[in-house]
């Protein structure tokens, strides 16, 4: 027999080949196993042809193989092919196939017969030829399009090129129980290598090339052989380092091996060991030994210090900066034989006696001015001249362009789309653009659910149809088929599974497991170790965020990740908290996270009981630069250094899901800030921007404003006396017609200023009455001053004057229960001034029959709140329970009247448990503790039952001598 193949042409190809690429292998080996085995028990030689044909089409050409049947749409192997010249059919025929059959393109026939018959004998028939004979007629009846002949009786499988009957590579079934010619089958045979559909496969071109010796393996370089191995993922700025581990020359073994884990990655290959120990970096220059110069030169290794600067830059990228590397792998693993545990496949100690240990780190240390870290830095003013400047230019048709369009939703996502789709016209069928193309495709499929959310001009469902019609899986299977590496291949279908999103929600998953028994542990007096799992679990995440930031997927925006972000937080909050201390510490990476990716109202709900962050001092400044940087895009200084709104930013507001994102953004900055330690110097940087960023936003809503005032109230004493009056006329002019969003900011600002500045009035009579103008409606009608109850504790008595006249003037025309009960509480008026307690006490009467309804399960319900507020004013003011207004309210269920007038309660109908009602509020035992019945009735209740609520309660607040806390 004559092969096709030479061993020579073999020899490297073989060499470099791995079946650990094939996720499925051990099911191939499994199915050919079933085949040799009904060989071998003689089931396959009493079979006829016809009983045993299809299964075995299916399981060799479609299993083992590879060749796609099952699609609805196109597929690349079909039984029972017509010949286009006299509609005789071939058993079977591999090619691309779809329902057109007009468009079908064959490239290899199949002859089948049974096991009985030998493939080059003639047959007992009419017209006697062997199955050879029979086989090679098909071939030139297929238009021209097929190259390729094959025949079987399932005992051998040959493969002819079409024109050449003298030579054909020949495998018995029996032999491909043998891994090294099984690995030659799927080498020269598998649907990603043998067939293409446009040009020449890479069998094809193996098959065509010189015979002059091909060299062996190991003659390639090392340095070519890492180049060669990253450059096939040209279009991907990442690739998941867990994969990249598990390749050749990464990997030598034919199996699969765990060789990353945290930024480090290790290989066996002792080629790989050598070139380490003469590499070096210094000033984030890649540095060369002499001895490794000689060795590449006289190798014959050509542009070898780029192709290693740029091998360890792109690894960089892909979170490697740390590698090992072993001399001899099978040493190590006969030394450690007895170990248990140990596997050369998984991640070990690699000691000076074994290998090389290295950091190579060429990551660019200059600040990038890409317009991912333009947006991330919030720097919107760089990020959208950019995005701008861009427009309409092919030239900055990218993908990192679209997608800065995509952060921006720019005209509601459909710039981002169009990019997209330029970028796949142009990519498509182009040599080394596959990735390119593929990813152009899955981010237009990513933009469906925006575009159908955010786009309504007329051709909004054409569209979003033309979207539909989108399947990945085809593309990569089918329309960059032949165009990508196999390896290649498969990691664009794990991108399309989103294979590293989910392997991040099961770290999550096991790390929170973890994370929460390690902290029940330290609650029961044990040790605690969570920050290290945190370690592995950033470095985790960081995988996904470089996957979808470096190579720019539309992704970011979705539920999922925003899923994991916040868990992730979460995970964070229990790693680094101690139950001992008052503050969390944390890493700034997990903050940053959480200001881009959880919903304001989600984050404010995870921290509401966190009282302090602490991240390290680079952090908290990055996270001040954010907040500033966010702050200064929304305006410029005019004439008198008056500040006016940035035409090019209102711009972009117009598109409503970017403005969403930055008001999201704005609320978690001061959400985040208003727990970190600030100093004066801190503030009054931000003071400025703050205040010409509130002259001119038009974005923020109430709950984006109650967020600012929670800051302010925790971080209004760093301000200074200027920038709080600043502050103060912004908030308390703003037009009416807005909405008078800023009433939120006023109390924590007026209170800064009290506490800090006693001295600090306000003077401006012409300011007051400005501010007390804006609260009456565009028709004159007053529109209440509840916003201003406060104002008195830090006006001059000409204005205070002036303000209380005009607090009572409205009471007079229209009593408002909220402004009186902001005005008692503030201090604005006395509650025996004019008739406005007698009043209020009128309103809230009818609320006492709706108010507490008793326990349920131990828990107090109420129907309102009303009378409760009231109650705790009365308390919280000493105002007199004998008061002649109090004395009106009769007939008030018993909870209602107990808590009005406690010493003239009837003590008999007392219920002990009322007092756990009360227990968030302080005012309330300050006066009950002087009532002696209560004392009594408690202490006997204590006495003869034991309820720990009512006794905590007592001990803290109701003893002689206690004080309440």
């Amino acid at each position: 027999m004559n092969p096709l193949f030479t061993a020579e042409q073999l020899r490297a190809p073989l060499a470099r080949f791995r079946l650990s690429q094939f996720a499925d292998l051990r099911a191939k080996q499994a199915l050919l196993g079933e085949w040799i085995a009904q060989l071998k028990s003689g089931k396959l030689t009493s079979l006829k042809e016809e009983e045993v044909k299809s299964r075995f089409v299916t399981d060799f050409f479609g299993e083992v193989l590879g060749f796609n049947s099952g699609n609805s749409r196109t597929w690349q192997l079909r039984e029972e092919l017509r010949t286009k010249v006299d509609a005789t059919k071939a058993d079977a025929a591999l090619g691309y196939f779809s329902t057109d059959r007009a468009t079908d393109i064959c490239r290899a026939v199949i002859e089948i017969k049974d096991a009985a018959t030998e493939l080059d004998a003639r047959q007992k028939r009419p017209d006697p030829k062997s199955a050879v004979d029979q086989a090679f007629e098909y071939a030139p009846k297929m238009r021209g399009e097929c190259r390729w002949v094959i025949v079987s009786n399932f005992r051998e499988i040959r493969f002819y090129w079409a024109n050449d009957r003298s030579r054909y590579q020949h495998y018995l079934l029996a032999e491909l129980a043998q891994e090294e010619k099984l690995k030659e089958l799927l080498l020269l045979f598998h649907k990603d290598r043998f067939i293409t559909r446009i040009g020449e496969s890479r069998t094809d071109k193996l098959l065509h090339s010189t015979a002059t010796p091909v060299p062996v393996a190991g003659e390639q370089h090392v340095v070519d052989e890492l180049y060669q191995c990253l450059q096939r993922f040209e279009g991907l700025n990442f690739v998941n380092p867990n994969y990249l581990a598990s390749l050749y020359p990464f990997n030598i073994l034919n199996q699969h091996v765990w060789h990353y884990q945290d930024g480090t990655l290790l290989t066996l290959n002792p080629h790989i060991c050598w070139l380490l120990e003469g590499l070096s970096v210094q000033d984030n220059q890649l540095v060369l030994s002499e001895a490794l110069h000689d060795e590449l030169v006289g190798a014959g290794v050509t542009n070898y210090e780029h192709k290693l600067a740029w091998t360890i830059r792109y690894l960089n990228r892909c979170h490697i900066t740390y590698f090992k590397a072993v001399r001899d792998y099978q040493a190590i693993d006969a030394r450690h034989k007895n170990t248990i545990g140990f596997s050369y496949r998984h991640m070990f100690y690699v000691g000076e006696q074994d290998g090389i240990e290295k950091e190579l780190d060429l990551s660019p240390k200059a600040t990038c001015q890409c317009l991912i870290c333009l947006y991330r830095r919030l720097d919107l003013t760089a990020f959208l001249e950019k995005l701008k400047s861009a427009a309409g230019y092919e030239e900055y048709y990218t993908l990192e362009y679209a997608y800065g369009n995509y952060l921006a939703a720019t005209n509601n996502y459909r710039t981002a789309h169009d990019i997209y789709l330029f970028i796949e016209r142009q990519a498509k069928n182009q040599q080394d653009q596959g990735v390119t193309y593929f990813l152009a495709k899955q981010n237009r499929l990513h933009l469906h659910n925006l575009l159908q959310s955010s786009y309504f001009h007329d051709d909004q469902e054409q569209l979003l149809a033309n979207i539909r019609d989108i399947d990945l899986i085809s593309v990569i299977s089918d329309e960059l088929e032949g165009e990508i590496h196999p390896e290649v291949r498969k990691y664009l279908l794990d991108i399309e599974r989103d294979d590293l999103a989910y392997k991040v929600q099961d770290e999550l998953d096991e790390r929170i497991t973890r994370l929460l028994n390690r902290q029940r542990a330290l609650m029961r007096g044990g040790t605690y170790q969570g920050p290290d799992d945190l370690l592995h679990l950033w470095y985790q995440y960081d995988l996904l965020y470089r996957h979808i930031n470096l190579n720019y997927f539309v992704y970011d925006g979705f539920t999922k990740y925003r899923s994991l972000a916040k868990r992730l937080f979460e995970a964070a909050l229990i790693g680094y908290s101690i139950p001992e201390a008052d503050e969390t510490r944390m890493h700034e990476y997990f903050v940053r996270e959480a200001i881009f990716h959880i919903n304001s109202r989600d984050l404010a709900g995870i921290l509401k009981k966190t009282k302090k962050l602490v991240v390290a001092e680079q952090g908290r400044q990055d996270l001040l630069s954010q907040t500033r940087n966010l702050l200064k895009s929304f305006y410029q200084k005019g004439i008198f250094n008056a500040p006016y709104a940035t035409s090019l930013l209102q711009e972009f507001l117009l598109n409503r899901r970017f403005e969403e994102n930055i008001t999201d953004i704005f609320s978690n900055l001061f959400i985040i800030l208003a727990r970190l330690r600030l100093t004066v110097e801190d503030v009054n940087e931000m003071a400025e921007a703050l205040a010409g960023f509130l002259s001119v936003e038009t974005v923020l809503g109430w709950s984006d404003v109650e967020h600012l005032a929670f800051f302010l109230q925790r971080k209004g004493k760093l301000f200074t006396q200027a920038h709080l009056h600043k502050l103060l006329e912004l908030v308390l002019l703003e037009n009416r017609v807005r909405g008078n969003r800023y009433q939120p900011l006023i109390p924590p600002i007026v209170e800064a200023l009290y506490v800090q500045y006693p001295d600090f009035k306000i003077t401006e009579k012409s300011l007051i009455r400005k501010v007390v103008a804006n609260c009456y409606s565009g028709t004159g009608v007053r529109a209440g001053f509840k916003h201003l109850a406060q104002l008195h504790r830090i006006t001059d008595s000409a204005c205070t004057t002036y303000l209380r006249a005009e607090f009572q003037e409205y009471l007079n025309e229209h009593f408002d229960t909220d402004l009186y009960r902001s005005l008692l509480w503030h201090d604005a008026l006395a509650y025996d001034e004019h008739t406005y307690f007698a009043q209020w006490v009128q309103e809230v009467a009818p609320t006492a029959h709706r108010s507490f309804g008793g326990f349920q399960n131990g828990n107090p319900q109420f129907q309102n709140y009303t009378f409760l507020n009231f109650a705790l004013l009365i308390y919280e003011k000493n105002i007199p329970f004998d008061t002649t207004a109090l004395q009106q309210l009769t007939d008030l269920p018993d909870f209602e009247s107990w808590l009005i007038r406690p010493d003239e309660f009837d003590y008999e109908l007392f219920d002990v448990n009322w007092l756990t009602v009360l227990r968030p509020y302080k005012a309330f035992f300050t006066r009950l503790r002087t009532i002696a019945p209560l004392h009594y009735a408690t202490k006997h209740y204590i006495e003869n039952n034991f309820n720990p609520d009512v006794y905590t309660l007592y001990n803290k607040h109701l003893q002689p001598g206690t004080e309440n806390d």
